[in-house]
């Protein structure tokens, strides 16, 4: 009895669909030839290898990032302790005993913790 097309039993062929996405192709174990294979091998090392140069290329662009990143922080960071640098020595321009007294208490307070140690 021939099949009908349109009817809802399902067909002895599998159906491949119309897509974009990869098809899941399983094999008859009786069917399985060299050619089978190797096809099937190439397949995958193929998209082992795109795969590999995505990981790559997206890793290629995050060091690139990371290092301009970093390059930024440190004009930032060298910036503000020039800054402080001078903030600092401007306020021991304006205020000199007190910075000598401060530095009297640093000294004391480090040549304390190096005594005890």
């Amino acid at each position: 009895m021939p099949e009908n097309p349109t009817s809802t039993t399902k067909s002895s062929t599998p159906r491949k669909h119309q897509t974009a996405e990869p098809q899941d192709e399983r094999i008859d174990p009786q069917d399985v030839t060299l050619g089978t294979l190797q096809r099937q091998f190439s397949t995958i090392a193929s998209e082992v290898g795109e795969l590999a140069r995505l990981v790559r290329g997206g890793a290629q662009g995050a060091v690139a990032q990371a290092v301009d990143r970093a390059g930024d922080v440190r004009h930032d960071t060298v910036d503000r302790a020039k800054e402080l640098e001078e903030r600092a020595a401007e306020w021991m321009k304006e205020r000199p005993m007190e910075a000598a007294l401060l530095s009297m208490g640093v000294g004391a307070l480090l040549w304390s913790l190096i005594r005890r140690s």
